[in-house]
């Protein structure tokens, strides 16, 4: 068998919305240096799945979207042929704001019979993406740029999945210790699919990794700086407030 440098696919505008939303925060800002691969956003087009993901060093953040049955011309019965691999798309910021800027939900038709219509060519001296809208408000509008060679990112699928497998592999408690902007980067998630949040520690108690999920379709990962300077410090607030609001002083 040979490569397929050439897939068609449809997506949903509702979810492909959502998913760019709820991971967009987690992007890096930093313009220069070791970050400049973490301020992209990447689509993984795998067997069934649309993985949407980003990372700035401290949070992760991964969004799935259901590619429609009988869309994807890559698989048969749903697998990739043997000798194909998903299809990265590395996004800058910009295009990212264009394709939500593009494909908009509305019109008379119902939000999840909208869908994208997705065309990925990666043959190397012809790398492109063409987006069309199926339904929606500008049904026919079309979105179509060159591809950015995959950078060297974080492996947000394989880091996530890891963490999801450590979930609760240890009973020990342990503290979330994080700045507060890095936990405001997941308000978008939880706009994005109207979901409250469930934080869950990962991993043993010296690991400092927890698990963010907002609904079915958004997982991501923050770490805690719970083991590092200040913890006696920490503690030592904790026995201040214990000092001050005796049990039996709160229960009375």
């Amino acid at each position: 068998m040979t490569v397929t440098l050439n897939a068609d696919l449809q997506v949903p505008t509702a979810d492909l919305r959502a998913a760019l939303k709820a991971v967009f925060p987690h992007r890096s800002k930093v313009k220069t240096g070791d970050d400049l691969s973490e301020r992209r956003i990447r689509l993984t087009f795998a067997a069934g799945w649309l993985y949407v993901t980003a990372s700035n060093g401290s949070t992760t953040a991964m969004a799935k979207v259901e590619i429609l049955d009988d869309t994807d011309s890559r698989t048969t019965l749903g697998e990739l042929d043997p000798d194909d691999g998903p299809i990265l798309v590395d996004l800058d910021t910009y295009r990212v704001q264009q394709v939500l800027q593009l494909f908009k939900l509305g019109g008379n038709e119902d939000d999840t019979q909208q869908s994208v219509v997705v065309h990925l060519s990666a043959k190397p001296q012809k790398r492109f993406i063409r987006m069309t809208s199926l339904g929606g408000v500008r049904e026919g509008d079309e979105l179509k740029f060159p591809l950015l060679e995959p950078e060297e990112m974080p492996d947000v699928i394989t880091l996530t999945g890891r963490a999801l497998a450590e979930m609760g592999s240890d009973p020990s408690s342990k503290p979330l210790v994080v700045d507060q902007e890095m936990l405001k980067l997941f308000a978008a998630a939880g706009n994005a699919y109207a979901a409250k949040l469930e934080i869950r520690p990962t991993g043993d108690a010296e690991q400092s990794g927890f698990i963010v999920k907002a609904g079915p379709d958004f997982v991501g990962t923050v770490e805690s700086h719970h083991g590092l300077d200040g913890l006696a410090k920490r503690d030592q607030w904790h026995q201040n407030w214990l000092f001050q609001l005796p049990i039996l002083k709160v229960a009375s």
